[in-house]
Protein backbone atom coordinates (compact mmCIF):
# COMPACT_ATOMS: atom_id res chain seq x y z
CA UNK A 1 0.00 0.00 0.00
CA UNK A 2 0.92 3.47 -0.94
CA UNK A 3 0.31 6.50 0.87
CA UNK A 4 0.95 9.80 -1.31
CA UNK A 5 -0.64 13.32 0.20
CA UNK A 6 -0.59 16.50 -2.21
CA UNK A 7 -1.77 19.61 -0.82
CA UNK A 8 -3.63 22.02 -3.97
CA UNK A 9 -4.30 25.40 -3.44
CA UNK A 10 -6.40 26.31 -6.95
CA UNK A 11 -8.58 24.43 -9.09
CA UNK A 12 -6.27 24.68 -11.84
CA UNK A 13 -3.78 22.68 -9.51
CA UNK A 14 -6.71 20.47 -8.43
CA UNK A 15 -6.91 19.50 -12.30
CA UNK A 16 -3.46 18.87 -12.70
CA UNK A 17 -2.60 16.98 -9.52
CA UNK A 18 -5.91 14.63 -10.36
CA UNK A 19 -4.90 13.76 -14.00
CA UNK A 20 -1.54 13.30 -13.19
CA UNK A 21 -2.63 10.36 -10.52
CA UNK A 22 -4.36 8.87 -13.50
CA UNK A 23 -5.89 5.14 -12.97
CA UNK A 24 -3.18 4.15 -10.22
CA UNK A 25 -5.54 5.38 -7.57
CA UNK A 26 -7.78 3.20 -5.45
CA UNK A 27 -8.87 5.52 -2.78
CA UNK A 28 -9.21 9.07 -2.45
CA UNK A 29 -9.31 10.89 1.23
CA UNK A 30 -9.98 14.30 0.34
CA UNK A 31 -10.98 17.09 3.24
CA UNK A 32 -13.87 19.44 3.21
CA UNK A 33 -13.47 22.38 5.07
CA UNK A 34 -14.47 26.39 5.34
CA UNK A 35 -10.70 27.72 4.02
CA UNK A 36 -11.42 25.60 0.47
CA UNK A 37 -14.72 27.22 -0.32
CA UNK A 38 -12.99 29.80 -2.87
CA UNK A 39 -11.98 26.65 -4.45
CA UNK A 40 -15.67 25.58 -4.60
CA UNK A 41 -17.73 26.56 -7.98
CA UNK A 42 -20.89 28.19 -6.85
CA UNK A 43 -22.79 25.95 -9.81
CA UNK A 44 -21.15 22.27 -8.49
CA UNK A 45 -23.78 19.53 -8.44
CA UNK A 46 -22.02 18.05 -5.83
CA UNK A 47 -20.36 20.88 -2.93
CA UNK A 48 -21.17 18.82 -0.63
CA UNK A 49 -17.91 16.76 -1.61
CA UNK A 50 -15.68 19.48 -1.42
CA UNK A 51 -13.91 21.04 -4.14
CA UNK A 52 -11.81 18.35 -4.73
CA UNK A 53 -14.51 15.45 -4.22
CA UNK A 54 -16.28 17.82 -6.86
CA UNK A 55 -14.11 17.57 -9.33
CA UNK A 56 -13.28 13.50 -8.75
CA UNK A 57 -17.14 13.43 -9.33
CA UNK A 58 -17.10 15.63 -12.57
CA UNK A 59 -17.57 13.49 -15.74
CA UNK A 60 -14.45 15.30 -17.17
CA UNK A 61 -12.69 12.47 -14.44
CA UNK A 62 -13.23 8.86 -15.39
CA UNK A 63 -12.02 6.97 -12.61
CA UNK A 64 -13.41 3.71 -10.53
CA UNK A 65 -11.68 5.06 -7.22
CA UNK A 66 -13.77 5.05 -4.06
CA UNK A 67 -13.59 8.38 -2.64
CA UNK A 68 -14.02 9.42 0.78
CA UNK A 69 -14.93 12.95 2.30
CA UNK A 70 -13.85 13.99 5.55
CA UNK A 71 -14.89 17.24 7.80
CA UNK A 72 -14.11 18.17 11.05
CA UNK A 73 -16.39 18.88 13.45
CA UNK A 74 -15.90 22.63 15.23
CA UNK A 75 -18.70 23.56 17.71
CA UNK A 76 -17.88 27.32 17.18
CA UNK A 77 -17.87 27.55 13.45
CA UNK A 78 -20.87 28.96 12.24
CA UNK A 79 -21.48 27.20 8.86
CA UNK A 80 -24.07 26.38 7.51
CA UNK A 81 -25.45 23.17 6.80
CA UNK A 82 -25.21 21.15 3.30
CA UNK A 83 -28.71 19.91 3.19
CA UNK A 84 -31.42 21.78 5.76
CA UNK A 85 -33.61 19.17 7.31
CA UNK A 86 -36.80 21.67 6.45
CA UNK A 87 -36.04 20.68 2.40
CA UNK A 88 -37.74 17.19 3.41
CA UNK A 89 -40.82 16.26 4.18
CA UNK A 90 -40.71 13.62 6.50
CA UNK A 91 -44.49 11.13 6.15
CA UNK A 92 -46.83 10.83 9.29
CA UNK A 93 -46.08 7.60 10.75
CA UNK A 94 -48.44 6.10 13.22
CA UNK A 95 -46.80 5.11 16.53
CA UNK A 96 -49.60 2.31 17.16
Amino acid sequence: MLYEEKVVESKAEICVVLKSMGRNVNLFVVGRMPPTAPLVDSTSDCAELGPVGSFLAASEFSSTASVVVLQHYNPTASQPLVVEEADYELPETSMA
